[in-house]
């Protein structure tokens, strides 16, 4: 005899669905229940109940590794849980009265599960329940009852109802519901959706249940739309042929949070709002009092929000009796027995908003926050988790960082000076070159852009939360260590670059390389090295060259580097850099004014670190690139050249000053048929090496004869060659060449006489002070102060 079967359609994070649920059970008391959920969900199920997990959670399925192909693309599938989700309900009632729980649907990594949701910019759910709100009968229902959207006319037809005792009358006119909406779908439709795979699985695990309970009854709790198929097909095994044997599956558990289960941020998930529902789940045994304890904690709650923040919004006494009743009275208006998620928003817009131009933002604005959430679940640290998850958290708390927190939080980082800073500061670029979304830099150097390189600190804002774990799930796939997630996207990125035709740009992989350098990748920099070799060989451009070996020169002089204790790889890579550099320098002539400005720095700085110690630490040989300056500048005439690659050749010797400045002297006295030429070689000359210049009296004379056979006209022209040539110097350059220059009389510089004694006294105690503050954070002997 085949076991009586109860079935109970619901809507994910419904919560008139599980109290009705809830009651429903207890009266019963089946003898197994069966859930839609992936069977191969199962072995967690009781630990969705245990004592320390607190809702929101999520399950999560990843592929195996190995088994990723087309038709598994490797996204995550999530399968959301709040407190008031009838499933999780039911899983309370059953660990309660000791009843049997059996997932039912297809495993996770299914053909038809993965078919489901196919949305690049959506997670892959397996709570998706769109149908019940979006088709031409609930448009039709919409137009006849008056409700502006699906949402609306569930929240008017069932949460409605959540405060009725009789829960059969309840799932009777919700499966009426569901059964409209089913007679009108598409076969087409819910066929290529993996729909009529999922029902023909779970109607052959119900018969297989009624078969193994002999007579016992079951109670089978599935979403809205199935029910009707399922009831339909009574128990009885269903003819058609079963999905092909799924890919084997991943399952962990993560934390989630209210904004990720909002049906409004396109999740699908379930209801809008789940703020709102959570506090009308927590009146739920409120009895008469239901709506009205549920209005005014939602209107109260969001005035002390709006108290806390400094958004400069309120929502006074008076307003929220005024919501209030503007609220009740809309329930009535609408036969319903009290506010819904509806009128309370029309209440709030009635009441609190005063002028049109105010419609939408901000006080609405806020209210929509309010009434979605920020609710974060809790999980056993490690418990479940992915290892990926379980290891950034573990590492994240050791390293300082509150993950308790539903507001971002800052920290600040000494990278220079202590090693546990510098660690934490490896261990966020290493979440932000995967994208994790943990954190965000607000402040500290930007060594790859050249950009406050002499900052000492990094400040940085962050907060953990479900997007987090969720980023960190997906990037699970490549692997359960953080440092070996970053060495794949490291390696995805460079592949990257060579399918976009970027595959000889060296100036892109050594940013990649400082990428990975920054996040802590030491042991894994030799198989990145490997990609990058044959990219930095094969590279014809000075520009990308220059840019490379700068950044390379970034990596080596990290914190906690030393220049004679280099990975091999980075050695190899500065060396075919170096090398590389020297072959394509006669390039220079054919750059754009930026390119070729920026190569000149590039170049000043390459001279000054290969006449230095940390080039010899490395092996590099100076002569390599002595000769090859030697035979640029011979063969070369192009000013802006000669003033860039002889600046090369002094700080090298390869070039006695003497001999660079009769070169330099000899292009400005040049004739050229535009006046602006010339001065172009000192625009060379100051983006490589200024201090050249302005320690050359002979260089200052040269360009003051040039200036001085000027016509006005001439000089008008010229002038924006010199604007840009100066532009080099920094305010201690410009100092220093004033007084080197001929004509600047001492009436020219600042009377230091004129300067009072009570500004010279308080000048004097700002820098004794500023003084004090740099011996007190240990940069006396840096900065060369006395003790």
């Amino acid at each position: 005899m085949r076991a009586p079967i109860d079935f109970f359609p619901i809507r994910h994070h419904s919560p008139a669905c599980a109290a009705h649920l809830s009651a429903a059970l207890r009266a019963l008391r089946p003898a197994a229940i069966l859930l839609e959920a992936p069977e191969d969900f199962g072995p967690l199920l009781a630990n969705l109940v245990a004592p320390d997990v607190k809702p929101p959670i999520a399950v999560v399925s990843l592929p195996e590794r190995e088994a990723i192909d087309e038709e598994d693309e490797g996204r995550a599938s999530y399968y959301p849980l709040c407190d008031h989700a009838p499933e999780l309900v039911a899983l309370r009632i059953a660990q309660e009265l000791a009843i049997p729980v059996e997932a039912i649907d297809l495993p996770s990594r299914s053909k038809a599960m993965l078919r489901a949701q196919k949305s690049a910019d959506r997670p892959h759910l397996l709570t998706n329940d769109e149908r019940l709100t979006v088709s031409d009968y609930i448009d039709a229902l919409c137009e006849r009852t008056g409700a502006r959207d699906g949402v609306e006319l569930w929240d008017r037809l069932f949460e409605s109802r959540l405060g009725e005792r009789d829960w059969d009358a309840f799932f009777r006119a919700l499966d009426a519901y569901c059964g409209h909406l089913r007679e009108l779908a598409r076969p087409e439709d819910i066929e290529a959706d993996g729909t009529l795979a999922r029902e023909r699985h779970m109607a052959a695990k119900i018969a297989e249940a009624a078969e193994r309970h002999a007579g016992a009854r079951i109670a089978v709790v599935t979403g809205g739309f199935h029910t009707p198929v399922l009831r339909e097909a009574g128990g009885a095994r269903p003819s058609g042929a079963r999905e092909d044997a799924p890919r084997r599956a991943r399952i962990y558990l993560i934390r989630y949070g209210f904004p990720q289960l909002d049906l409004a941020n396109g999740y699908g998930a379930g209801l809008p709002s789940p703020g709102y529902y959570d506090l009308l789940w927590k009146a739920k045994d409120a009895g008469d009092a239901l709506w009205r304890e549920t209005t005014h904690r939602c209107l109260e709650g969001f005035a002390r929000r709006l108290a806390e923040t400094d958004s400069g919004l309120s929502f006074p006494v008076a307003a929220r009796l005024a919501a209030a009743e503007c609220a009740f009275h809309l329930a009535d208006l609408r036969n319903l027995p009290g506010p819904g998620r509806s009128e309370l928003i029309d209440a709030v817009l009635s009441t609190g908003v005063k002028d049109a131009a105010e419609l939408g933002a901000p006080l609405t604005s806020a209210f929509s926050d309010w009434l979605t959430g920020d609710a974060l679940g809790e999980l056993p640290l490690g418990a479940h988790a992915p290892p990926l998850v379980a290891a950034v958290r573990a590492a994240a708390v050791a390293l300082g960082f509150s993950l308790e927190r539903v507001a971002p939080a800052t920290k600040e980082l000494d990278i220079y000076r202590k090693p546990r800073h510098a660690a934490a500061s490896r261990f966020l670029h290493a979440l932000e070159l995967i994208g994790a979304g943990f954190a965000q830099r607000l402040a500290g150097p930007d060594f790859a852009i050249r950009q406050r390189s002499g900052f000492l600190h990094e400040q940085w804002s962050y907060m953990w939360g479900p997007a987090v774990e969720a980023a960190l799930v997906d990037r699970s796939l490549d692997g359960d260590r953080l440092l070996a997630v970053c060495a794949a996207e490291i390696r995805r990125r460079l592949a990257a670059l060579e399918t976009a035709g970027e595959g000889r740009d060296a100036a892109r992989a050594a940013r990649l390389f400082l990428a990975a350098a920054m996040a802590g990748l030491q042991g894994e920099l030799d198989c990145v090295a490997d990609a990058m070799l044959p990219m930095l060989a094969e590279c014809p451009d000075i520009g990308r060259l220059a840019e490379a070996f700068r950044l390379l020169l970034v990596v080596m002089r990290l914190p906690n580097s030393r220049a004679g204790e280099q990975p091999a790889a980075l050695r190899r890579l500065i060396d075919i850099a170096y090398r590389g550099m020297t072959r394509h320098l006669a390039s220079l002539t054919r750059l754009d004014r930026e390119a070729a400005l920026a190569v000149a720095r590039d170049l000043g700085e390459l001279a000054g670190f290969v006449v230095g110690p940390e080039a010899a630490a490395l092996g590099l040989d100076p002569a390599i690139l002595s000769k090859a300056v030697s035979e640029a500048l011979d063969s070369g005439d192009d000013p802006f050249f000669i003033g860039s690659i002889g600046a090369v050749a002094l700080t090298l010797g390869a070039l006695d000053e003497e001999g660079f400045e009769r070169r330099i002297a000899s292009v400005l006295a040049g004739a050229y048929e535009r006046p602006s030429r010339g001065a172009e070689a000192l625009t060379g000359l100051l983006a490589t090496e200024p201090r050249i210049f302005v320690g050359s009296r002979p260089l200052i004379a040269a360009v003051h004869r040039y200036l001085a056979g000027f016509t006005e006209e001439d000089f008008l022209a010229v002038l924006p060659e010199l604007r840009s040539a100066f532009s080099e110097l920094d305010p201690s350059e410009i100092d220093r060449l004033a007084e080197l220059i001929p004509g600047v009389s001492e009436s020219d510089a600042v009377d230091e006489e004129a300067i009072s004694e009570a500004e010279r006294a308080e000048n004097e105690k700002l820098m004794e002070e500023v003084a004090a503050q740099w011996r007190a954070d240990g940069l006396a002997e840096w900065l060369g102060l006395s003790p």
